[in-house]
């Protein structure tokens, strides 16, 4: 009788494991489980008995695993419903392209340029900019812009 409560115990948190996060409880309902089965070997003398009932805690551990499945997909709470295509986290200001600043910082590759008076992350396209340069805006990735040395046409 023991072996079977001790199973039950174990499916239980097992189902319980697919609701709560962390994976403990699944764990420990594995563990309970696995202890429920050798006890229950170990009452029975016949190696037939010992793999038909190998056979049957699989069959029930896989109904107690679709089952918890089959609830899980049910609840909206867990998922998304939403598309998220087209989602951006942080992006440049389009409108700034063309336009020229002066490097606020060195531009080791990135840094921070003035644009009329407001500071902004950026990215040299190529090469070291120094501090107080003039820069051209020429794209942007994220939330970083795209810088360029300006170019001086005399």
């Amino acid at each position: 009788m023991i072996p079977v409560v001790l199973g039950i115990v174990g499916l239980v948190l097992i189902y319980a494991e697919f609701f709560l996060p962390g994976g403990i409880v699944g764990g420990i309902g594995g563990l309970v489980l696995i202890a429920s089965y050798i006890m229950l070997a170990v009452d029975l003398s016949d190696p037939v008995w010992i793999v038909i009932s190998l056979i049957i805690y699989l069959l029930v551990l896989a109904g107690t695993i679709w089952l918890a499945l089959h609830f899980v997909k049910k609840r909206k709470d867990l998922f998304l419903t939403d598309d998220q295509e087209g989602y951006v986290a942080s992006a440049y200001d389009k409108e700034l392209v063309g336009k020229f600043g002066v490097a606020y910082s060195n531009l080791s590759l990135s840094g921070r340029v003035t644009i009329e008076g407001k500071n902004y992350q950026a990215i040299s396209q190529s090469q070291f900019i120094h501090r107080g340069s003039e820069v051209e805006v020429i794209g942007g990735r994220g939330a970083y812009l795209i810088v360029r040395p300006k170019e001086n046409h005399s």
